[in-house]
């Protein structure tokens, strides 16, 4: 994944509905995160089992200004969630280095076949 390093990154730590869209994840961030999603930062979500991550960036300069997202959705496993969180919150700043690990450390688990 090529992010820039100047980026700045910011995990929603709660588990997120993810039929949201632009408008969506970006009042999450604007109105539960207390951040702005036109800043330029890249915000990640994941869903509750962890097997599907939204990322949602603002790109700011430029002819192609606006909203874009990055999705993906594992067929087996799960995302890693080891990142380190002292205090409850919503929002959490992270590396590039801490949201490749989150992105590329999957979890292997039994898939549960509900009838």
């Amino acid at each position: 994944m090529l992010i820039p390093e100047e980026i700045k990154i910011y995990v929603y730590t709660e588990p997120a509905d993810m039929r949201k869209s632009f408008w969506g994840l970006s009042g999450l961030v604007n109105n539960v995160m207390g951040k702005d999603p036109r800043s330029g930062a890249l915000f990640a979500f994941f869903n509750k089992r962890r097997d599907l991550v939204k990322l949602l960036w603002y790109e700011p300069e430029g002819n192609a200004r606006g909203f874009s997202i990055w999705m993906r959705k594992l067929d087996e496993g799960c995302f890693s969630n080891k990142v380190h969180v002292s205090e409850p919150t919503t929002s959490l700043s992270i590396t590039i280095s801490e949201l490749s690990f989150l992105i590329e450390e999957v979890k292997k688990r039994k898939m549960q076949i509900r009838p």
